[in-house]
């Protein structure tokens, strides 16, 4: 498209690209009116309308100078340039470009404060090179004169070419275009070669944009964008060795140089991506490792087909937003919209399609696009993508007009269907799904769970996609389930809460193979990493099924094993699995609460676990035995050592105060903790919640507390001590309350009018007075 300059000029008159008036000069409007011809592709447009910007070739000049050992060529070449006949107008047709391209940078209805940051750099990169004068961009001028300069042109001809021709065009392209110069505009404090990478990423993103590229293209250029993007996320890992915005275009330049050849990348002329910055061998084969998984058909063919499944939801968002809210009168028109900007787009691929064939909504998967898109670009030339093989699923249990396997290509998944024997058709193409299956085929496939290495497909994968295709309208939630390939046996945890939801996958029956599917689920609980996303309560909802299945199974072998996975949960005190922990608590204490009973005396229950296991447990034993978080509390009082442990205990509905058939109440075995830290926090955070300490304020208790050596629980207790006798309960003043009888005085909880706490034995003393 740049075309070699001759040695003794640059244009042989001036090329301004808009005269007075703002009519377009000859030479652009001869541009226009080629790429304005019929029948030419996108790319044939551009080509031709970018055709005629030159761009001048400094090597020459260096060539001619090379015998000056004591000054850099490139410097000569930059010089005799500059004193070239041509000069002259190349400069004025530059500094005229930047001067558009800040009208338009300062047209855009987003822009702020109006700038001359192009016409600034156009000052900056023609400053005049003498023996003691040189540009800030040193040997890089030149640079900038042969691709910069050329690549501002051709963002003004596609601007203009974009604003005189929108009917030629992308949707949009004078938008994007400007969109595009206005971002450039703010990106131009920076070195030289730093400068040449923005100008070409602008002309390509414009280019992109405004002229629909062919798809091979289009998925070209998306593949080295991914390439790029995923080492600027490299660089800035965490940990990564601290690197200025500056630094970093280098750096990306000298990793894509280094990679060129393993990956199809192409090369960027950079000075300063110096090969040391890729030195490190362990970040080359990380970085490798990361580039390969990202070069695949699969991987770069979804990736476009979300950006295209997200713009076509935003082409109906705004339909909608104007009062259009029916898909299959608006369907032509946002296929229109689609297809000019990314060419032919199948309707299925873009939209969800009922039994007639009329559209419901836009697609939320992107498999089957991703999948018409590479049919488009797979063997197309240009297109470098890493290999990746087709693997394949078919059930046995065939027939003429039901014919199916799965098959796969990275993480791509789909069910294919042959055509009846003596069809010319093509395979049908679909999502996944159990749908389309028979009895037999969906049960072979179940059965293919349990060997999966006997498959060259993963089908616990396939099973997790059918799950999430056949399951999502009546279960939204497993739509948000993922699926974790280290952890593949998680597929049986989601088809455990599938059976509880009382799922089918297409014709088969799952509680055909409860006892089967279910006991492998339970295995896997502890270590999965999918029930993390499941709630306490949907544990224990499915911890209560399995128990009910339990309970009307007339055979012993069609019960699931529970007891082990209760056992386990119920001693571990280390589990990070809070959620299946709580459920775990809750179920036995509705279950077996005779055993729970016994367990609530342990002081492992409480003392020995972590803080977060502790309050777990006090939430599960509130659900299950209310009335005896008192007495748990006050076994356990001398030896806790978190303030949150007591709070929890109270929070749930433990009383302070109750006065036990003997001994002290909970609120004075806690006093007696030997812990002054413990016990002085626990005071405080007593006060700030309204509970009442006087009681234990008294002279003895202090004087008892600092003889133990606890002298920051006394002297926080010394604020509330007026070192007067106490008055008698039965003389102090009625005040309203609120009596709640359980059963014995160990659950009577007084509350006043304050919500604060007071001692039984003043209610008592005030009912014996009356």
């Amino acid at each position: 498209m740049s075309q070699p300059m001759p040695n003794n000029a640059v244009n042989p008159a001036p090329n301004t690209l808009t005269n007075s008036g703002n009519k377009l000069n000859p030479d652009l409007q001869q541009a226009i009116e080629q790429a304005s011809a019929p029948n030419l592709t996108q790319s044939e447009r551009v080509q031709k309308l970018l055709a005629s910007v030159t761009a001048p070739i400094l090597q020459v000049y260096a060539r001619e100078h090379n015998a000056c050992n004591n000054v850099d060529p490139r410097i000569v070449a930059i010089q005799d340039f500059q004193k070239s006949p041509g000069y002259k107008d190349f400069k004025a047709i530059v500094e005229n470009t930047l001067k558009q391209l800040d009208a338009i940078a300062n047209s855009s209805p987003h822009h702020g404060q109006k700038t001359d940051r192009f016409q600034r750099f156009g000052k900056e990169v023609f400053v005049q090179v003498t023996g003691n004068q040189r540009s800030r961009f040193g040997t890089s001028q030149a640079d900038l004169f042969e691709q910069s300069c050329p690549d501002a042109n051709r963002l003004l001809r596609m601007h203009t070419f974009a604003k005189k021709r929108p009917d030629l065009v992308a949707r949009g392209g004078v938008e994007n275009a400007r969109a595009c110069i206005t971002e450039l505009s703010q990106r131009l404090d920076v070195c030289g070669p730093g400068l040449v990478q923005h100008f070409d990423e602008a002309v390509k993103t414009i280019r992109q944009l405004t002229f629909v590229p062919s798809m091979p293209e289009r998925i070209e250029a998306l593949r080295i964008q991914i390439v790029r993007n995923a080492i600027t996320e490299f660089l800035n890992r965490p940990g990564a060795a601290c690197k200025t915005i500056t630094s970093e275009v280098h750096q990306v330049a000298a990793w894509q140089n280094h990679f060129s050849s393993m990956f199809d990348l192409p090369s960027i002329q950079d000075v300063y991506a110096n090969a040391n910055f890729t030195e490190n061998e362990s970040e080359q084969v990380e970085l490798a490792s990361k580039l390969s998984a990202l070069q695949s058909g699969s991987v770069i063919s979804t990736m476009l087909a979300n950006q295209i499944l997200e713009e076509a939801q935003d082409i109906w968002n705004q339909a909608k937003a104007v009062g259009i809210n029916d898909l299959s009168q608006y369907c032509m028109t946002l296929l229109e919209k689609i297809n000019e900007r990314h060419g032919q787009v199948e309707p299925h691929t873009l939209m969800q399609l009922d039994d007639d064939g009329m559209p419901g909504g836009i697609q939320n998967d992107p498999t089957l696009l991703a999948l018409s898109i590479l049919e488009r670009t797979d063997q197309a030339s240009g297109v470098h993508f890493v290999k990746e093989s087709l693997l394949k699923w078919t059930p046995s249990h065939q027939n003429a007009y039901n014919n199916i396997s799965l098959k796969s290509r990275g993480k791509l998944n789909w069910l294919e269907t042959a055509p009846p024997p003596g069809s010319t058709e093509n395979p049908e193409v679909d999502l996944i799904s159990a749908e389309g299956m028979s009895r037999q085929q969906v049960t072979e496939l179940l059965d293919a769970l349990f060997t999966p290495e006997s498959h060259e497909l993963d089908v616990r994968r396939a099973i997790h996609e059918v799950m999430q295709n056949d399951w999502g309208q009546t279960w939204p939630a497993i739509k948000s389930k993922t699926y974790d390939e280290s952890r593949p046996e998680d597929v049986f945890v989601n088809l455990a809460f599938g059976m509880t939801h009382d799922q089918k996958l297409g014709p088969c029956d799952l509680k055909t193979k409860f006892n089967k599917l279910m006991t492998k689920a339970l295995e896997n609980f502890e270590q999965s990493t999918v029930l993390d996303q499941y709630t306490e309560n949907e544990i224990l909802e499915l911890l209560e099924y399995v128990t009910d299945w339990n309970t009307r199974c007339e055979q012993p072998q069609d019960r699931v094993d529970l007891t082990r996975l209760l056992t386990a949960v119920r001693y571990n005190h280390q589990t990070s699995k809070i959620p299946l922990y709580k459920a775990v608590h809750r179920h036995e204490w509705k279950h077996n609460y005779d055993l729970s009973f016994r367990k609530s005396y342990e002081p492992a229950q409480i003392r020995g676990k972590g803080t977060t296991h502790a309050l777990a447990y006090i939430e599960a034993m509130a659900d299950g035995a209310p009335h005896l978080l008192g007495r748990t509390l006050r076994r356990n009082a001398p030896a806790l050592t978190d303030p949150k442990v007591v709070f929890k205990f109270i929070e749930m509905g433990a009383n302070l105060y109750t006065i036990p058939r003997e001994g002290a109440n909970a609120l004075e075995r806690l006093i007696g903790n030997r812990n002054d830290d413990f016990v002085r926090a626990l005071l405080e955070g007593l006060v700030q919640r309204k509970y009442s300490i006087k009681d234990i304020a008294s002279a003895s208790s202090i004087q008892a507390l600092r003889t133990r050596g606890m002298t920051k629980t006394s002297a926080y207790l010394d604020r509330f001590c007026d070192n007067r006798p106490l008055i008698p309960s039965r003389c102090l003043k009625p005040t309203p309350i609120y009596l709640n009888y359980v059963g014995d005085i160990d659950h009577i909880a007084v509350f006043n009018e304050n919500r604060g706490l007071r001692d039984v034995r003043d209610f008592i003393a005030l009912r014996s007075s009356r």
